[in-house]
């Protein structure tokens, strides 16, 4: 079972979901397209991804400025393809009419108004040849099997039964569980508690800094700082909040200099608050580092176990 269950595991990981994922959002935007609600921003960073040629498309990156659904700006950044570069229509200092398209989770994907949204053919061959690899490897290991058992049911039956790997297990689930916890907790100190509505609803004000605490994290030795801050809402009382921020080696000596920050706060939960640039940014680069290394241990761990179950059969 384990044998069967981990590829597809896998198979489910690096093909299924990105693929699923993929045709989501494509159903989503073909759905709310006319209905989304119509946002006005302006640009203000322009990048192009590639060397521009005449007559031919453009990848770009732009960062555009818009008002939240509370009248706040905040920034969102995105890429797609200019088809049409030689009109410059994405310049620094154009007005570009955006559409917020509604997710599941609370948040909303941006998109230019004038745009359309497809499957990219980058995508499409990495997923095919993802597909032809995982295809060749079962094909190779199956057969494998199926020669080292001469192609005798009986006798490949009779292996597996007899194969041990339950003190690799044990082993291997003290391992994965010290390691999970200790990637939790750091998931915990990169966590932003409502992060979306705070993007989308969150009304935009001066914090005055109150105290500053290291939190005991640290990202390639620089480390995490807790902002402990007060403000005051809309309703004319004075709240409190924190936010965490790595901060380069080069600016600690600096940070007694910060006495305000921007942040965004909920009018109806005070209590809820964050910086504009965590509350309107997506995941940290840290939080996705650290998907990434869970990820890395789980897939060394299913090559441990089928390895050691591929040598008994």
């Amino acid at each position: 079972a384990l044998l069967a269950g981990i590829p597809a595991y896998w198979f489910y990981v690096f093909l299924i979901r990105p693929l699923l994922s993929n045709l989501r959002a494509l159903f989503t935007y073909e759905q709310n397209r006319d209905s989304a609600r119509l946002i006005h921003g302006k640009i203000i960073r322009f990048q192009s991804l590639t060397e521009a040629a005449p007559g031919k498309q453009m990848p770009v990156a732009i960062t555009v400025e818009f008002p939240n659904f509370a009248g706040s700006p905040i920034q969102e950044e995105l890429q797609f393809i200019d088809t049409k570069p030689e009109q410059g229509r994405y310049r620094e200092g154009n007005s570009l009419s955006l559409r917020a398209i509604p997710k599941k989770n609370g948040d909303y994907r941006i998109v230019p108004a004038e745009g359309s949204m497809s499957f990219n053919l980058r995508f499409w061959l990495i997923w095919l040849v993802g597909l032809a690899l995982y295809g060749g490897g079962c094909y190779y290991l199956g057969a494998r099997i199926w020669f080292g058992a001469s192609g005798d049911w009986n006798t490949l039956l009779d292996r597996a039964g007899k194969v041990e790997i339950l003190g690799l297990l044990v082993g291997l689930g003290i391992g994965g569980a010290i390691t999970f916890f200790s990637l939790r907790v750091f998931f915990r100190a990169f966590a932003k508690k409502g992060q979306s509505s705070l993007k989308w609803n969150g009304l935009r004000t001066t914090a005055s800094i109150q105290r500053l605490e290291r939190t005991g994290v640290s990202v390639n030795d620089q480390p995490q700082v807790a902002f402990h801050y007060s403000f005051r809402g809309s309703d004319g009382r004075t709240h409190t909040g924190v936010d965490k921020k790595v901060v380069d080696l080069l600016e600690i000596g600096k940070l007694d200099e910060v006495k305000e920050k921007e942040i965004l706060y909920l009018p109806a939960d005070p209590a809820t608050s964050l910086f504009v640039e965590n509350a309107a940014s997506g995941s940290s680069g840290s939080v996705l580092i650290l998907k990434l290394v869970a990820y890395f241990v789980l897939l060394v761990f299913s090559i441990v176990v089928v390895a050691q179950i591929l040598a008994q059969l």
